[in-house]
């Protein structure tokens, strides 16, 4: 599970000075002091791959760094864009984070860099599950003797009349909240507290804490609420005994119902315009509407963007009236240049909410994400609520082979031949992770989202189906020999037998379902190997950690007259490089064949090896030592070839008792 993590900044950085921001906000100013601007962690987990985008490059010579700070102090996730680019991202560095801590991000100028604003993104991978995080801040104090609201997500100033539109937010996908975290600035003072409570659609819920005396900090670990899309939901806060006042700082924990959502929430405090377009920040804040869409984007990363909805305080118009407004969600470049994207839902006449869960839209990370309401004769205007699910393919991959044939990947009319990629386990460097289920799918063609033209022939498939292939082709026959869960391709991590004739070539993302059995799954990276795939099976063991060193030996038998054994005879004794691992319950070939017993192993070793007397491979009756274990191999349960010519096989090997 990943989430993104989007923000920017409604003003300009300041080109001599530190400053601080939100790490998950829209169109928050930069601060001075760190305080105001820091969020609650509410689940332990990581943050990576940030990405800055500048509305201005910096200029020959000077640079921002922006950099990920940790309960007040700088952390190693750190981007600096410089000189005459307006991008850059941090795919290395990681850090990890546990419930209760407190984060922003800082920015530092060197040489007195152009000024603009900035939009940034992290990744933030849960160590549990779906746990995505909710993040909030207020821009000013809670009353003292009164009740205020504010949004779940992102947050604003405090107002009393929230729920009426401006504070609350609506919820694109079901879940469950929990794990409520608040802290304050300064302590309430001894006799008086402030109780914070999570509402959903204008109603108290079990999801509550208060923060008393001279603490500063409390949370709700046991109660949750479970939502389901189209729902709204704010944050309420009561003063008890007119504390001090202060300003708050919040996390919640939303556990989305279907794997790999997070949820993007945001409200407006104004009205949009009602003759023009105008133009708003897609992730949490309460800002303005504004004609001037530079000053709304945000920063994306790798992602999809899907389950739009909307809910507007007024109806557009009374029936008949034509009156509507349009909300499309937006893309951009680092160039300032803006479009629409599929994303968008018409809120007409005398309707208030409307959704699109049809459609979805790709990201890259060196894009940026804003909103945009279009009016159509002169509708009635006011608040807006709006909410949409990101979601990030997984780089996930289990099993021993996938093996492409005449795969094509298309871009731009410039066609990428490659005869076969062939990828072996290599997945969280453990090889104990396999299956043999075959799948076979045969002329595999899906289309190019935003290109026409392309052929979209017949998918015969004998076991499962790609659902989804963003922006590349995939052609004729794709094998997998063990169950292929969403796969996150590079164009960067093809070698040799591809020629990329586009040297960048947007992500791509794949997505197998429907009857798909999917028996492992390990989150890795997708590797592609050289066509040499012998060659390559050698680097995987040699570059491994789980390399094992063994004495092969093989003998032969020498018989007399009457046919009997009458002596054994060596005929080599080799060290050579395999691999050994028990035998596992996903280890479904050899469980059917009924030698997944104690005593036997498997093991994966080369197509061959060279010898005293040539060239061989281990074969049944051979002898193996490792460890000062003797094994003796009892079955080839597996040639896996690829090209007309064998890569590696699988072996069963029995203990020998020498004892």
């Amino acid at each position: 599970m990943q989430q993104i993590m989007f923000a920017g900044s409604e003003n300009d950085i300041n080109s001599t000075d530190t400053e601080y921001n939100r790490i998950q906000t829209g169109g928050k100013n930069w601060n001075a002091s760190e305080t105001p601007v820091e969020q609650v962690i509410p689940a332990a987990g990581t943050f990576k791959n940030l990405s800055i985008l500048l509305n201005t490059a910096p200029g020959s010579g000077s640079s921002y760094a922006f950099t990920l700070r940790l309960n007040g102090a700088d952390t190693d996730l750190v981007t600096t864009v410089s000189d005459t680019d307006k991008s850059a991202i941090n795919e290395t560095d990681e850090v990890s984070v546990s419930a209760g801590d407190t984060v922003a991000i800082k920015v530092v100028p060197t040489n007195t860099p152009n000024v603009g604003d900035a939009s940034w993104s992290f990744i933030f991978i849960p160590d549990t599950g779906n746990e995505t995080i909710l993040l909030g801040a207020d821009y000013d104090a809670p009353k003292i003797n009164g009740n205020d609201y504010n949004l779940l997500q992102g947050g604003s100033t405090w107002n009393s009349t929230a729920l009426a539109g401006q504070r609350k937010s609506i919820v694109p996908t079901g879940g469950t909240l929990k794990d409520f975290y608040v802290q304050l600035d300064t302590a309430p003072d001894t006799g008086k507290s402030y109780t914070f409570t999570v509402y959903l659609n204008g109603s108290a819920t079990g999801v509550t804490l208060t923060i008393s005396d001279t603490a500063t900090t409390g949370s709700d670990l046991s109660n949750t609420v479970a939502v389901v899309a189209g729902d709204t939901v704010a944050i309420k806060c009561t003063p008890g005994s007119t504390p001090d006042a202060t300003r708050a700082h919040w996390g919640i924990v939303f556990d989305s119902t279907i794997s790999g959502e997070s949820i993007v929430m945001s409200a407006t405090t104004s009205n949009m315009n009602d003759t023009v377009a105008s133009y708003n920040n897609v992730c949490a804040s309460t800002n303005n509407w504004t004609t001037d869409e530079s000053s709304r984007r945000s920063g994306s990363n790798f992602c999809s963007l899907k389950k739009l909805y909307i809910e507007l305080e007024n109806n557009p118009g009374a029936a008949a009236s034509g009156k509507q407004f349009v909300f499309t969600v937006r893309s951009g470049d680092v160039d300032g240049s803006f479009s629409d994207t599929a994303l968008a839902v018409t809120i007409f006449e005398d309707t208030n909410t409307g959704n699109n869960t049809a459609d979805t839209v790709n990201f890259d990370y060196n894009e940026t994400v804003d909103f945009e309401a279009a009016p159509t004769s002169t509708p009635v205007t006011g608040d807006c609520a709006y909410g949409l699910v990101a979601f990030i393919q997984d780089q996930t991959i289990s099993g021993d082979t996938i093996a492409v044939v005449e795969a094509t990947v298309v871009k731009d009319s410039v066609k990428v031949l490659a005869d076969e990629i062939t990828v072996f386990d290599a997945t969280s460097k453990d090889f104990s992770k396999t299956v043999s289920d075959a799948i076979a799918f045969a002329e595999v063609l899906a289309k190019f989202t935003d290109k026409t033209g392309l052929p979209a022939d017949v998918i015969s498939i004998v076991d499962g189906g790609i659902t989804k292939l963003t922006d590349k082709v995939l052609a004729d026959v794709i094998t997998v020999n063990e169950a292929l869960t969403p796969i996150r391709v590079f164009s960067r991590t093809f070698a040799e037998n591809i020629s990329l004739s586009d040297s960048v070539i947007r992500t791509q993302f794949l997505t197998l379902t429907d009857s798909f059995s999917i028996v492992d799954i390990v989150n890795t990276e997708l590797k592609t190997f050289l066509n040499e795939m012998q060659k390559d099976f050698d680097t995987i063991l040699s570059d491994v950690p789980f390399e094992d060193e063994a004495t092969w030996v093989r003998n032969v038998n020498v018989e007399d007259e009457m046919g009997r054994q009458a002596s054994t005879s060596e005929t080599f004794s080799q060290v050579i490089s395999l691999m050994i691992q028990p035998i596992t319950e996903k280890d479904r070939d050899v469980t059917a064949l009924g030698i997944s017993v104690s005593g036997h192993m498997k093991a994966y070793c080369r197509h061959e090896y060279t010898t005293s007397t040539g060239t061989s491979t281990p074969t049944v009756g051979d002898f193996i030592t490792s460890a000062s274990q003797e094994y003796i191999v009892e079955q080839i349960v597996g040639k896996y070839n690829g090209k007309g010519a064998e890569v590696f096989r699988k072996l069963i090997l029995r203990e020998v008792d020498n004892g």
